[in-house]
């Protein structure tokens, strides 16, 4: 087997079945496939996140909101890009919808993952 580039060796995982050798110690690898066993759709209504910090100086609370009423939809097996510009929501969207967000005293999280 000649040496590929990274691309030749995508394209040639996709052109053969979905399968490659490993032409360094012959392991077999296997691409993942496009069908999943079970596909799920996501939806998300009304998602709210803030979080309330304390200034000492002023020794006041502050509100601040980080997601309001966030609404969407991403069919199973569909390409979904999230886009906006720096501090829009992006990755706290993400991580609201992957149960990675810090909620407790100091945060509210509401809406609903269907």
């Amino acid at each position: 087997r000649h040496a590929m580039s990274p691309q030749q060796e995508l394209a040639d995982i996709s052109t053969s079945g979905g399968s490659v050798v490993s032409p360094e110690d012959g392991e077999l690898l296997q691409a993942s496939s496009n069908k999943n066993e079970h596909p799920i759709d996501l939806s998300f209504r009304d998602i709210s996140y803030s979080i309330t910090t304390f200034n000492k100086k002023t020794k006041s609370h502050s509100t601040k909101h980080i997601l309001t009423d966030v609404t969407g939809y991403a069919k199973a097996g569909s390409l979904v890009a999230i886009m906006g510009p720096t501090g829009s929501g992006k990755t706290s969207l993400l991580n609201v919808l992957a149960h990675r967000c810090a909620y407790g005293k100091t945060s509210k999280l509401t809406g609903s993952l269907l």
